[in-house]
């Protein structure tokens, strides 16, 4: 089940396939994650340079420390940020929760999900649990 709305772009999903826990099962589109990363990480790679620029001016008392400290806050909130949207990113992914063989699928590429949505079940073919009564007259005592 995905843990976020979006387009499904990939689908590794085949009917009667073995998986290993962890695999890469759905991807779902969420371009604004996406795109929020790409803009997150140049901008992080300035404040980086900035940082190394101030830290220099800063051994020469070209600035102050308090310029200084702002330049080092910023980079660590836009850090937090760039997490923040990976994290996000990961949950667009669906990944196999433990071994066994994929059943019957219900989307496809192109299909809009939801969490919560069932994409497929998976069936562990190793371990087998029974529950039945015998009769008490065939028991042996």
């Amino acid at each position: 089940m995905p843990e976020v709305a979006g387009r499904v772009v990939t689908i590794n999903l085949q009917e009667g396939k073995f998986v290993k826990q962890g695999v890469l099962l759905v991807n779902c589109l969420t371009t604004i994650c996406r795109r929020a990363l790409k803009i997150d990480g140049a901008i992080g790679r300035s404040p980086s340079k900035r940082k190394k620029r101030q830290a220099e001016l800063l051994k020469v008392s070209g600035i102050s420390q308090s310029d200084y400290d702002q330049a080092v806050l910023q980079i660590h909130s836009i850090n937090a940020d760039i997490e923040i949207i990976k994290a996000q990113l990961r949950k667009t992914e669906v990944l196999a929760p433990f071994d066994g063989l994929i059943g019957l699928r219900t989307i496809s590429i192109g299909a809009e999900v939801t969490p919560g949505m069932a994409l497929a079940t998976i069936r562990q073919v190793r371990q087998l649990k029974l529950d039945f009564s015998v009769p008490e007259k065939y028991s042996n005592e």
